[in-house]
């Protein structure tokens, strides 16, 4: 997964030869074909992300429309000036609404009542500004590989055909509206429960969930590039499945290949050339983007997990159906290419990882399930004994009185009995 586009080339340097070799007819229409397609490009598809991530701060790069019907992209200052920004108010919002709620102390708090409350609190702001933090200033650094593999992958459409952008939209569309539509529900039953309980004791006007808001901002920034990352590794996942539809397809009409079928040896030649230079543009350094250092917060899971779960599975699957047409009689470079691809799928397996730490598949769902609940439960023992120390210090406070009450009540007593 680490091999370089010039490597790549050298390694498949008759693939083009083999792209060029269609006769007749058949050119002209592949030729329109392309054309038609080429107006629609990937960029089309990715314009709720696109608006959504810039509104954010997190895409500090406009798209512009060419004359010929596709899109260009270029980074503009103001825009990374306005993302650093938005990040700068959200967290000194957030700083400054919880010196508001413990200037007065921890009993007029709404919510660090105890140190241990105070700790974990802190400890999720940081954490969670952290993640906007890297989102936000590491977007300048992290759109040149964004775009170079979207060209692979628009190239790529144009060899195995074209991926329908009202499909990409759509899917962006879904993803985007379900997770934002999930965090405000959570968010806004969050304030209002906050809210009820303030108003049962509130004791100051400045206290409240309001000095809390600003975290929940952060956690819709941290929420976006989680979708930036969906969206990516869904449009990877879209080339495999049109990659292992082609070659099914070949795999189908192959069945009764023979050597002395040389029309159809020529046709396989090509589309075994037009799968194999298609999957390498696929693959031309991914893992700049993949492997882009992300810290994961709490609505990581399946929106992240599954997309990097099914674009794995069929690049097996790819792997698979090579193996396959290796069963075959193909002529020897046809063969040859097929070998290399072979090798390529085995020495280089598509792979999803944070920072290297540990993979990206449904495993990681089971993993984080266990690490959340061991986290309530030492949250709540917690909690648990900042009340029973609460109530031991009522008890001893109301042990003191009653001594004191009935000691005086002693005194009282003995002073009449003595006069």
């Amino acid at each position: 997964m680490h091999a370089s586009w010039d490597g790549i080339q050298r390694m498949f340097p008759r693939a083009k030869e083999f792209l060029s070799g269609v006769k007749g007819s058949d050119v002209s229409k592949q030729d329109a074909a392309m054309n038609k397609q080429s107006k629609s490009d990937l960029y089309q598809g990715l314009f709720p992300i696109y608006y959504l991530s810039k509104g954010f701060g997190l895409l500090p790069v406009r798209f512009s429309r060419q004359t010929n019907g596709r899109y260009s992209s270029k980074m503009h200052m103001i825009d990374i000036f306005y993302g650093v920004c938005l990040l700068l108010l959200f967290i000194c919002a957030e700083i400054w609404g919880l010196w508001r709620d413990l200037r007065d102390g921890w009993v007029h708090s709404t919510r660090l009542k105890h140190q241990a409350t105070l700790n974990v609190t802190i400890g999720d702001v940081v954490a969670v500004a952290l993640i906007a933090a890297v989102g936000v200033l590491g977007a300048p650094f992290r759109w040149k590989y964004i775009e170079e593999i979207m060209g692979r992958l628009i190239d790529a459409d144009e060899k195995i055909g074209f991926i329908n952008a009202k499909k990409t939209r759509r899917f962006a569309i879904i993803i985007s509206t379900s997770a934002l539509c999930y965090l405000i529900t959570i968010s806004s039953l969050d304030i209002y429960v906050w809210d009820v309980q303030t108003k049962l004791k509130r004791k100051m006007a400045d206290k409240g969930p309001i000095n809390y808001s600003p975290i929940y901002f952060l956690c819709m920034q941290a929420l976006v590039i989680e979708i930036q990352y969906t969206v990516t590794t869904y449009n990877l996942n879209e080339r495999f499945l049109r990659l292992n539809k082609n070659l099914e397809s070949l795999l189908k009409t192959g069945r009764h290949f023979t050597k002395k079928d040389m029309s159809f040896s020529s046709e396989s030649k090509d589309r075994t050339a037009f799968t194999v230079c298609t999957r390498t543009e696929v693959e031309a350094r991914p893992a700049r983007v993949f492997r882009t250092p992300k810290v994961s917060d709490w609505t990581v899971g399946e929106g992240v997990v599954q997309p990097c779960y099914a674009t794995t599975t069929e690049s097996k699957r790819t792997a698979v159906l090579v193996s396959q047409l290796l069963t075959y009689n193909w002529e020897p470079d046809v063969r040859k290419q097929l070998e290399l691809f072979s090798l390529q799928l085995l020495h280089r397996p598509l792979d999803f990882t944070a920072c290297g730490l540990f993979s990206l598949d449904r495993a990681l769902v089971t993993s984080m399930a266990g690490a959340v609940t061991t986290y309530l439960v030492i949250l709540i023992q917690f909690q648990k004994a900042d009340d029973t120390k609460d109530e031991n210090n009522n008890i001893l406070k109301n042990a003191t009185l009653l001594l004191q009450n009935v000691s005086s009540l002693h005194n009282s007593t003995s002073l009449k009995t003595v006069s």
